[in-house]
């Protein structure tokens, strides 16, 4: 009697088909946060004096920051200039990315 391999080949499948976008939605996060990367670090945990490791922090805060560096509520030359060419979905991406740098720490 032949084993039937048609259920384990319908859910190799479907794990592969949704992990598809999972990593191709991962990988666009992480290049719309390379300008981040030359000051923050590549898992934002940069060790400059003067430049917040993100890496790890809170999704919520790490959008908040940057919203208030775009509104001009918050100044920095080079944040400032950033956050005009971000638009909110991009924020939202390169949020996520970092919030998901575990191990990066906060200072």
């Amino acid at each position: 009697m032949k084993p039937n391999l048609f259920p384990a080949l319908c859910l190799t499948t479907l794990l592969a088909v949704t992990a598809a976008p999972a990593a191709l939605a991962q990988d666009h996060a992480r290049q719309l946060s390379e300008r981040c990367m030359l000051c923050h670090g590549e898992r934002g945990e940069n060790h400059l004096l003067g430049i917040p490791r993100i890496g790890g922090r809170e999704f919520y805060d790490l959008l908040a920051t940057m919203s208030r560096f775009r509104t001009g509520e918050r100044l920095h030359p080079v944040m400032s200039a950033i956050m005009q060419s971000v638009d909110e979905v991009e924020m939202v991406e390169v949020a996520g990315y970092f919030s998901e740098q575990a191990g990066a720490g906060i200072n």
